[in-house]
């Protein structure tokens, strides 16, 4: 596996206290095609990135992490080296193993997209309690609404082929591309399988994460998709 094949993209908002620390162990793991889409931070965050080798693309403004995304997928298209894209938190969650698992297991496989799930090893005690039955009751929520069956469906961590990249490119700006990139795996009939990954949960990423008011409010705007695309794509 060569891993300057493997692109990583990395959304980051006000992601100065961690990004550098993240970046460093990509690179310190033999990864260097990093590319960080600044979202229109005001902390620091980009003067970390242009300390690193990674190549840092900035928002002026904060348009959401799926407007980000976009973006970093975009760059990747253009780029004839990139095999694939994985999508890496800035916080310090996600671990460097998993992704190269991943994508190994991606790149071995005719399956289109790795999904990283944390119920898939029944040891992963990691997962706050509150967390945990947020996530599940969300992995279900979409299940119903979409019809596709995927444990862990707000996970962040996922690796796409580039060719599949762009009919999963998120056209929401805010955190509702988290359900309309599982639609579109299921629009575009996509094949997908799911790997066990274990979160870096700290008290610095509990602070930023999704709040519970937040995964209502997520739930709410899901139904509202789903109304639309009924109204769109009737035939």
């Amino acid at each position: 596996m060569n891993k300057d094949n493997i692109f990583f993209v990395i959304p980051a908002y006000n992601e100065g206290q961690s990004i550098g620390n993240v970046l460093n162990e990509l690179h310190d793991s033999g990864f260097h095609s990093i590319v960080v889409v600044d979202d229109g931070s005001t902390d620091g965050t980009s003067e970390a990135v242009q300390k690193t080798d990674a190549i840092l693309i900035e928002h002026i403004i904060n348009r959401g992490q799926g407007a980000a995304l976009s973006t970093g997928f975009e760059y990747c298209q253009k780029v004839n080296e990139c095999k694939c894209i994985v999508t890496f938190d800035a916080d310090g969650q996600h671990r460097v193993e998993d992704a190269e698992k991943m994508a190994e297991l991606l790149l071995n496989s005719d399956s289109d997209i790795v999904l990283g799930s944390r119920f898939l090893d029944l040891k992963n005690e990691s997962i706050p309690t509150g967390r945990k039955l947020m996530l599940k009751l969300a992995s279900y929520f979409l299940r119903f609404i979409y019809g596709l069956k995927i444990s862990d469906a707000h996970n962040g961590l996922r690796v796409i082929k580039k060719e599949s990249a762009y009919k999963i490119m998120p056209a929401t700006d805010g955190m509702l591309h988290a359900s309309e990139m599982i639609y579109l795996i299921k629009k575009n009939k996509l094949k997908y399988m799911e790997s066990p990954v274990k979160i870096n949960y700290s008290a610095y990423s509990l602070a930023k994460g999704q709040k519970t008011s937040g995964f209502a409010y997520m739930g709410f705007l899901t139904i509202y998709h789903k109304i639309i695309l009924l109204l769109f794509e009737k035939d």
